[in-house]
């Protein structure tokens, strides 16, 4: 399927027995109300765990990373094309995104000013933001996966290799019949670096359930692309032979889930005060 700027598609999805369909412009966005049905019947907070700000939005994923010091491309991020500068600082062609949405929908390719500026404004149809990053000429894309077991130990899934169709992995790569060579077709070296990235971004940005990486290896060297959990988490082959064995993943996942809730429900969240009591034209506040 071939997705540009003039379609939107409809998807269902069934979670904890509630159907979910909406025009999306990302999976994740499949999965919103199915979400909040699903925390409402159980009292669990998964939307902590699927949906972290900081891997929802591609500018705030870059600042992360930066601060975590894990290679990723150079990028720039505009609200609209009068923001663009005459030549992006790492030159054409470029690749442009939205800040926030995935699986490869509203993403193009630009050679030169003209198609940046028509790229941009494809981009914004999508959210406020849209991200510029150079396009690598030569490269491979490599996925890494990573859960935290019942145990608390974090587990890391081998690496795959998604095989594009053309210069960019497109949606239909991804979902709709694409192929993968699993495990990837790397170097041993590579493989291990890219799983201890992968590690190490579970670990220090507090992750649970299931959360994969994707990366961008060029010159031998990975940078960290995206972070994803719904619906990348869903490749149940990184981790699993038959579904049946990830059935019972899933269910390990959602019993720890619940152990972490009830644990974050006894935390003290209300403190009582009569501040309020005293609010009139002048304030609370005394001097």
């Amino acid at each position: 399927m071939d997705v540009n700027s003039n379609q939107t598609f409809t998807e269902t999805a069934t979670v904890g027995g509630f159907q979910a369909a909406n025009e999306v412009a990302d999976f994740d966005g499949i999965f919103e109300s199915a979400i909040d049905r699903v925390e409402g019947l159980h009292h669990v907070n998964f939307r902590r765990d699927f949906t972290k700000a900081e891997v929802l939005d591609k500018e705030l994923t870059k600042y992360v990373l930066k601060g975590l010091k894990i290679p990723c491309l150079p990028f720039f991020c505009v609200k609209s094309v009068q923001e663009l500068p005459e030549i992006p600082p790492f030159g054409y062609p470029v690749i442009v995104k939205p800040a926030r949405g995935g699986s490869s929908i509203g993403i193009r390719r630009a050679d030169d000013a003209e198609r940046l500026d028509e790229s941009v404004q494809n981009a914004l149809k999508f959210g406020e933001k849209a991200i510029v990053e150079p396009f690598i000429q030569d490269f491979i894309e490599i996925n890494c996966a990573a859960y935290r077991d019942k145990s608390g130990e974090i587990v890391i899934s081998p690496c795959e290799r998604p095989v594009k169709s053309a210069d960019i992995l497109s949606f239909s790569d991804k979902y709709d019949g694409g192929t993968h060579v699993f495990p990837a077709d790397i170097d041993v070296k590579l493989s291990e670096k890219i799983r201890k990235i992968t590690r190490t971004v579970y670990e220090k940005l507090g992750f649970d359930g299931i959360v994969r990486a994707d990366f961008i290896v060029t010159g031998g060297k990975p940078y960290l692309n995206e972070i994803n959990s719904v619906p990348g988490s869903l490749a149940y082959y990184l981790f699993c032979d038959t579904l049946k064995q990830f059935s019972a993943l899933l269910t390990e996942l959602v019993a720890a889930a619940e152990e972490k809730s009830a644990t974050e429900r006894a935390y003290v969240t209300r403190y009582d005060s009569g501040i309020l009591s005293g609010i009139g034209s002048k304030g609370a506040k005394r001097r």
